[in-house]
């Protein structure tokens, strides 16, 4: 397998976390070779677990109790650390010269995802030079004509990254935005062509805050570096409020990953996270 450009390899940064559990005590499932897709449109939930010989399960089922996100195996080998990025100083208010003021960027507790998981130390810098957002992108985020571009990070066991970019008009907005659909719409391509190993297994259209917007969830069932019966994963979302939208990523490594993709889906599982936190950024956006 080829080695991709770390600036489009979020999920490297999974690799510096130290361990948080040992692979051992995981449920033991057997070994991952083949993984199954499954486009999630219409569906109220989804269920992902690194099953036996069948490959990646994906089910609209409810089985179980969110697993909490796991480090890599101390045992694993380490995974080359991405290329340097020139990346600016993070700026101590968050506040960007023009455009979009540090209280419409998204804000700690608007990070969301589950029991045992607590984002801290938030971040702002300038979105000029920095790595990608996501791996469904295809250029930087400050080529697409943005009059301000910010990104906001968040640390905890997961990783949490927004790229938040504002707009002097709605034509130039409406051309960003048509480029990121288009990222979604040809993420599974890119990541192929890049042999990157990862599935979109999950592609929804969303309304977060009464706004537009779009959430995918890749999988990487044999992540270098995870040890065994332990996956990387990858959430995406969108979401546009009138000229400022927002790309957003939580990576994070797991043996299994399942939540609602609606609210009182009679499931019994959790809303997924990628959808409050959109729902809360959006709520940020609006004017």
């Amino acid at each position: 397998m080829s080695t991709p450009d770390p600036m489009f390899d979020p999920l490297r940064r999974l690799s510096a976390q130290s361990a948080a559990g040992d692979p051992a005590t995981l449920r033991q499932l057997g070994d991952r070779r083949r993984v199954r897709r499954r486009q999630s449109l219409g569906a109220v939930a989804v269920v992902v677990v690194l099953a036996t010989g069948a490959g990646t399960l994906v089910s609209q089922l409810n089985q179980g109790a969110v697993p909490a996100p796991v480090a890599p195996s101390p045992t694993a080998p380490a995974t080359p650390a991405p290329s340097p990025v020139a990346t600016p100083d993070p700026s101590p208010s968050g506040a960007g010269e023009a455009g979009i003021p540090d209280a419409s960027l998204p804000q700690l507790e608007d990070f969301v995802w589950g029991p045992g998981v607590e984002f801290s130390d938030r971040r702002v810098t300038d979105g000029q030079g920095q790595a990608a957002v996501s791996s469904c992108q295809q250029e930087e985020l400050d080529a697409l004509g943005a009059a301000e571009v910010r990104v906001v990070t968040v640390e905890s066991g997961v990783g949490g990254v927004a790229g938040v970019l504002g707009f002097d008009s709605t034509e130039d907005a409406d051309t960003a935005w048509s480029t990121l659909l288009r990222w979604a719409d040809d993420c599974q391509d890119q990541l192929d062509q890049q042999d990157r190993g990862m599935e979109v297994l999950t592609d929804v259209p969303l309304q977060p805050a009464g706004q537009e917007g779009r959430f995918l969830l890749l999988v990487e069932p044999d992540r270098d570096g995870l040890g065994p019966e332990v996956g990387g994963f990858e959430e995406v979302g969108l979401v546009r409020a009138g000229d400022r939208m927002a790309l957003v990523s939580f990576t994070s490594a797991a043996p299994e990953h399942h939540f609602a993709l609606e609210e009182d889906d009679g499931t019994g599982m959790p809303l997924d996270p990628m959808i409050r936190t959109l729902d809360n950024i959006g709520a940020r956006l609006a004017p």
